[in-house]
């Protein structure tokens, strides 16, 4: 299998997931603990599975330097990322608001709102032309 420009074997790439796969389970588990505290510990539990599961790709180096990142493949995930969010914020601000006859401010607010969608779905797509 050819990966870039290296040729990589299935063994050295799945040394790399078995090692993101058997390591990631620490941050999650970690994670799922927090919902066992009721106060605002549950945060820094929570927030400390979230820095585990960040800097487990950096102890692993030595696996994963052996294999370049994607980028084609990273940024068409990211852009799908980005039209879901975009999606999900357009429908948030319609279920949430609910504008009667003669009320300006939620009005204004929706179409301000939307607008600043908008404005970054546009800045994304237009600097992502720019980049490649």
């Amino acid at each position: 299998m050819e990966y870039g420009r290296k040729k990589v074997t299935w063994l050295e790439l799945n040394k790399a997931a078995h090692y993101l796969a058997t390591r990631f389970w620490i941050g999650i588990f970690i994670s799922t603990c927090s919902i066992f505290f009721s106060s605002w510990f549950k945060y820094i539990v929570l927030y400390l599975g979230i820095i585990v599961d960040i800097f487990i790709p950096l102890f692993g180096r030595k696996y994963l330097v052996k294999h370049p990142v994607n980028t084609t493949h990273l940024l068409e995930s990211f852009g799908l990322l980005t039209l879901i969010l975009f999606g999900e914020s357009i429908i948030s601000i319609l279920s949430v608001l609910h504008p009667q006859l003669g009320n300006w401010k939620a009005i204004g607010y929706s179409v301000l709102s939307f607008s600043l969608i908008i404005s970054f779905w546009w800045q994304y797509f237009d600097n992502l032309e720019k980049n490649r």
